[in-house]
């Protein structure tokens, strides 16, 4: 029955689209980067929930561009005015890192859509997994599964 194969096809659907989100997230924190020099328009310093600070950037290129920037590292610190050279992430357009008087520090770019991606794209692709072995008919299964995520990946590919 062609009714069993739906519910597979829906999950996997589902799996292809976060799973993709998933890959996106990955390349545009730890992918490849530009190297560009800016100078520091913004800098904000708050605390969060708990007692971690959190540094927000605001950078300009030599171009004009505007780059926003946040993260943790005590290195963020900086003033306004300050120059500095920045790490931009080919996939997304974020900010990886900042270089501080020749020292990297790390942003937070991409990391927490990366891990929800990954936790809903692999819970969705066990679910597809688990409604294609109810159906006890493998071959249509699998097919109706990769069809799916085909049909997941496809349109989270326009991002890249």
């Amino acid at each position: 029955m062609p009714g069993g194969l739906v519910a597979p096809a829906a999950w996997a659907v589902a799996a292809g689209a976060g799973l993709t989100f998933a890959v996106y997230g990955i390349l545009e924190s730890v992918g490849p980067v530009e190297r560009a020099e800016a100078v520091v328009e913004v800098s904000h310093d708050y605390a969060s929930g708990s007692t971690k600070h959190i540094y927000h950037l605001v950078l300009r290129t030599a171009s004009g561009e505007l780059f926003e920037a946040e993260g943790s590292e005590k290195g963020l610190g900086v003033r306004v005015g300050d120059d500095v050279g920045i790490e931009i992430s080919a996939v997304g357009r974020e900010v990886q890192a900042v270089r501080v008087y020749r020292r990297r520090v790390p942003t937070d770019a991409g990391e927490s859509l990366a891990f929800w991606a990954v936790l809903a794209g692999g819970g969705a692709l066990v679910g597809a997994l688990a409604k294609a072995a109810e159906t006890r008919r493998a071959l249509p299964a699998a097919l109706s599964t990769a069809a799916g995520l085909a049909a997941g990946v496809a349109p989270a590919l326009l991002l890249f």
